[in-house]
């Protein structure tokens, strides 16, 4: 009878068994090639498998016999592995003779793990884990090895880490955490490959994982672990609504009692557990949005449909994560904008604070524009008398209410969000129609009798008012964009800055604009534009105009911009545009606007210079030749608005005889009229056409139609870090946005704050760090900054004067340099910003102080270096990083006013 050690019951791992073969190919001796081990006499390895040029065998054997005939069926030369649970007794002489060190080896796993890792030992956390962790180190070290201990033992953190991240499917060295794990099994190749390991090591792992890397990590692993396609992701995306603290009522109980049985196995999870799962969970989405956002999109669309499965829809909507909560806020938000500015503003608060609304999609763009529309109708409609003001106005106002129209048009798929916002437009629509309306008459007087317009050119004289100034020193390129509204070109001025170019203005400091010949359409006003004179054509009188205007300057239209391939330009545009000596004058006519108005809905477009191909490439060049740029139209364009249409062939005009002037229209006859008879009837309501619907339209009388933008652009700055100059009389611009844009309307004006006179005070204690020694400086040191405050100050001076008037700030600016601000500039910042309740936009600050818009950075900056005695935060950002803040306590501290 044979008999078995005690305890010689376990499988031989392949890990243990090719290291053990190692060991015995290193000992050398050609008369010991076998290693006996002590396990079950099964073997589901690898029959043969080499170490370095050695082969080796592995047999199990459940006899002497056995053993015996593995011996005669060796290779010269190789070696062999034998598993058996037979005793040294069973195996007899006959075989240990020519086992190595004459013995049946028992298996040791723990002292074989230290060399898998390159270490001396293991660590007791390591031994504690139990018997399994050596097993599994062992059959799954990858092909490379295990990554090196970081010291002399071999610690549980650093083995078990990297077995989890193996099996994972992740690269090593890792060392899991809460993150990479829930995103690693948002996979489904990771999710598989989880769920093919072992069910009992996966058990073993995951209950170590839970305890050492947190509960969040166990809480992946194990429903990672399911074969549902549901992801660990969406799962915790729910659990964070349903243990959110508003989720109290009877049916978020229910459905988590649902998930607990669904998903976690029955496993009961603590409120502190619960929250650090979701937590884990919304940072690693959030986290998401900003690399890969339609990957996140679909993990909150199954967090959403696990909570429906759960029978707790409504969950969702509470959320700041999913999209049903962003939904929810938006709908609120309808509701507010009916209650006016101040409700508006709160809700567009809670909408921006959610995760999703931080992607410029169309709906997020509807919201802050419809919010923008509803301080504008709370702002004091102007008188204006004159067609110059009308005109004016539109460039100033009427530009941005046309641009937030038509990003609300189409602003929403929800039906109640939806008429909130129809009903937003609709009164939106009737000032805008009262403005027009007012405007078109005005237009049929000066039509009549014209006249100079202030602010304005005629579209005829904008070559030899605009273009003429402009092409002195290194010349001008002159970019007609065919259909230009006034909407249009504030989006375009803006996008223009990320070129490295600034917009110029009138002295006044407001953008100016040109009037359309009438009717406003591409052959008269377009003609008239480029000949310098009233006149209809269409490309070929274009050319001849611009010619006798400026000899020798090349005109570049539609055909004469395809480029070759690899270019952005034809070669002859691009030899005109750096030709700034021989050629100062150059045109070019883009289509692109004009072409779209009959092809696709323009409603909801964003203008970007990429869209108006090849303009980025133009401006481009430009800037690298010197060159000004002005950008310009011949006519503008309404938007279709769900318009009503009426018999007609043109789109917003038609001839006097084809019937009486109507609701809407306007007669104009004069010599700036161009169509036949010198006379037209043009529609000025933008929500009529006559004939077929189109996108857009022009030719007709309205403010949107007939106002030509004009906008002039060069270099911010020129190769030596200077402020290029411009023509007299003209000026680099502040930020053109109207105040609505970005401030909310206040009814109630606030009055300068008034001077307390009191005693000077220490330096603030509040809290307030000090000033970092490491940032740069603005300013060369020219004094010492005095400490002394002065007593008080004059009667009736008021706050701003007081600061102004103390030695600190002058010792503060004369540290500034001659680069520095003038004190108008710092006191026009300061009363802003106390106007304003001490807090503004940064564009309104510097159209408050006429800061050019290219040089707000720099300038705040500067004069927060003066305000900031110390580097005490007196002047600083706001959290929403557009905006300035001031302390006017601390002001007055550090000033001692």
């Amino acid at each position: 009878m044979t008999t078995t050690l005690a305890g010689a019951t376990a499988r031989a791992e392949p890990g243990y068994v090719r290291q053990r073969a190692a060991a015995l190919v290193r000992n050398h001796d050609p008369y010991t090639r076998v290693l006996i081990l002590h396990a079950v006499p099964q073997w589901s390895g690898e029959p043969i498998f080499t170490v370095g040029d050695a082969v080796v065998h592995v047999r199990a054997c459940e006899s002497q016999l056995a053993v015996l005939d593995a011996y005669a069926q060796l290779p010269e030369g190789d070696y062999l592995v034998v598993l058996t649970d037979r005793t040294a007794q069973d195996l007899g002489d006959a075989v240990l003779l020519r086992a190595w060190r004459r013995r049946v080896e028992m298996p040791d796993l723990w002292r074989a793990v230290p060399a898998l890792f390159g270490a001396t030992g293991c660590s007791r956390d390591l031994h504690r884990v139990g018997t399994w962790a050596p097993a599994a180190l062992l059959s799954h070290a990858p092909p490379a090895g295990w990554p090196p201990a970081r010291g002399t033992e071999v610690t549980a953190n650093h083995a078990l880490g990297n077995l989890l991240a193996h099996l994972l499917g992740r690269s090593l060295p890792e060392m899991p955490d809460a993150s990479l794990v829930l995103t690693t099994l948002d996979a489904p190749a990771a999710r598989s490959r989880w769920r093919a390991v072992d069910p009992a090591l996966r058990a073993e792992l995951t209950d170590w994982a839970e305890a050492r890397l947190g509960v969040d990590v166990g809480f992946a692993l194990r429903v990672g672990a399911h074969p549902s396609p549901v992801t660990p992701l969406a799962v915790g995306l729910a659990i964070a609504a349903l243990w959110d603290a508003a989720a109290t009522s009877s049916a978020s109980g229910q459905a988590t009692g649902r998930l607990i049985e669904r998903h976690l196995e029955g496993r009961q999870l603590s409120a502190e557990a619960a929250q650090r799962i979701g937590a884990s969970c919304s940072a690693v989405v959030r986290q998401r949005l900003a690399v890969n956002a339609s990957e996140a999109r679909r993990t909150l669309a199954q967090a959403e449909a696990v909570l429906a499965d759960l029978g707790w829809q409504e969950g969702a909507e509470h959320s700041n994560l999913l999209p049903a909560g962003l939904s929810t806020r938006l709908r609120a938000l309808g509701d507010a904008l009916e209650q006016g500015s101040e409700a508006a503003e709160q809700a567009l608060a809670q909408v921006t604070a959610h995760a999703l609304a931080h992607q410029e999609t169309p709906a997020l763009v509807a919201a802050r524009m419809a919010v923008r529309l509803t301080r504008w109708l709370e702002t004091t409609e102007p008188a204006c008398a004159t067609l110059s003001a009308s005109l004016s106005w539109q460039v100033r106002d009427g530009a941005w209410v046309d641009r937030a129209v038509n990003a609300v048009w189409n602003g929403s798929d929800d039906g109640a969000l939806s008429q909130q916002y129809a009903a937003l437009l609709a009164r939106v629509a009737a000032r805008r129609q009262t403005r027009d309306r007012v405007a078109a008459e005005q237009l049929a007087a000066h039509a009549a009798a014209p006249h100079p317009v202030e602010g304005s050119v005629p579209v005829e004289r904008l070559l030899a008012d605009v273009v003429q100034p402009w092409r002195r020193g290194d010349g001008v390129l002159l970019v007609v964009l065919d259909g230009m509204s006034t909407a249009v070109a504030s989006e375009i001025a803006e996008n223009a800055g990320e070129l490295g170019l600034a917009e110029w203005v009138p002295a006044a400091g407001t953008r100016m604009s040109a009037l359309a010949a009438l009717p406003s359409l591409t052959e008269i006003s377009r003609t008239s534009l480029l000949s310098g004179e009233l006149t209809t054509g269409h490309g070929a009188a274009e050319k001849a105009g611009f010619a006798k205007k400026f000899p020798g300057a090349p005109l570049f239209h539609k055909d004469d911009l395809r480029a070759g391939a690899g270019a952005q330009l034809p070669e002859p545009v691009s030899a005109a545009i750096d030709d700034t000596a021989g050629r100062p004058v150059v045109g070019v006519v883009v289509n692109t606007i004009d072409d779209t108005l009959h092809k696709q809905d323009v409603s909801a477009m964003r203008w970007t210079l990429d869209r108006l191909a090849p303009l980025r490439a133009l401006l481009s060049a430009a800037r690298a030749a010197g060159r000004a740029v002005v950008l310009t139209a011949d006519h503008g364009h309404v938007v279709e608005h769900a318009t009503e249409a009426r018999p007609g062939n043109a789109s917003r005009w038609r001839t006097p005889d084809s019937g009486p002037v109507g609701d809407g229209e306007v007669l104009v006859r004069g010599p700036r009229v161009l169509s036949e008879g010198g006379e037209a009837v043009l529609l000025w309501r933008p929500d009529v056409h006559y004939g077929r619907r189109h996108p857009g339209y022009h030719g007709g009388a309205s403010l949107a139609e007939v106002t030509v933008p004009v906008i002039v652009l060069q270099r911010a700055f020129t190769s030596s870090g200077e402020q290029p100059t411009g023509p007299k009389g003209w000026v680099a611009a502040p930020p053109q946005a109207p105040e609505w844009w970005n401030e909310q309307v206040r009814t109630v004006e606030v009055a300068t704050e008034p001077v307390v006179s009191a005693p000077a005070k220490a330096k603030p204690s509040r809290g307030a760090s000090a000033p970092d020694p490491r940032q740069d400086t603005l300013f060369e040191v020219a004094a010492p900054v005095a400490q002394e405050a002065e007593a008080t100050s004059r009667p009736g001076e008021d706050l701003v004067d007081a600061v102004l008037g103390t030695s600190v700030y002058r010792n503060q600016a004369a540290r500034a340099g001659r680069r520095r601000p003038t004190d108008a500039v710092v006191a026009s910042v300061l009363r802003a910003l106390i106007a304003r309740g001490n807090r503004a936009h940064r564009d309104t600050l510097a159209a408050e102080a006429g800061i050019a818009a290219h040089a707000v950075e720099p300038t705040l900056a500067a004069i927060k270096r003066i305000v900031n005695v110390d580097g005490y935060a007196v002047l600083e950002d706001d959290a929403d990083r557009v905006s300035v803040k001031l302390d006017v306590a601390l002001l007055r501290d550090q000033f001692g006013i």
